[in-house]
């Protein structure tokens, strides 16, 4: 999907689900593994503080990721 400004990447399930604290750590914490910390990371790093992953979870729901890269590429330096 594309907005204005932004292209958005949307991937969900109506698996298990999680709860609140553990979706924290996977993009803020070296909790088990490298990988959702690391891509969320280098998103923000590249793009800006506005752009990267949002994942939210409901135990016995489900859960949704967004990835959210600006239309235009990183912003010229």
């Amino acid at each position: 999907q594309q907005d204005k400004e932004d292209i958005v990447w949307t991937v969900e399930d109506n698996g298990v689900g999680m709860d609140e604290v553990v979706v924290n750590n996977l993009v803020k914490t070296h909790a088990t593994g490298y990988g959702v910390k690391n891509v969320n990371d280098r998103l923000m790093l590249l793009y800006g503080e506005h752009y990267g992953l949002q994942i939210e979870s409901e135990p016995g729901k489900g859960t949704r990721v967004e990835v959210r890269i600006p239309k235009n590429g990183p912003a010229k330096r």
